[in-house]
């Protein structure tokens, strides 16, 4: 099996504030390496959360 980590590290402005990280998530994916499995995003610390928004992008020709 093979394993990749990595950091993404997000500064926000303000006290409250969403902050669309795909574009970095897939940046990360493709310096992976790695063509088949799982893309498993966690937020550190008690304030921070991840929202996954399904069909979000329609731009992007996945169905």
């Amino acid at each position: 099996m093979e394993l990749y980590a990595s950091v993404i590290e997000v500064a926000t402005q303000r006290e409250r504030q969403l902050v669309d990280i795909t574009q970095q998530a897939r940046a990360e994916v493709a310096r992976s390496g790695v063509h088949q499995g799982l893309c498993t995003l966690y937020a550190q610390g008690a304030t921070a959360a991840l929202m996954v928004q399904e069909n979000g992008d329609q731009g992007s020709g996945d169905a």
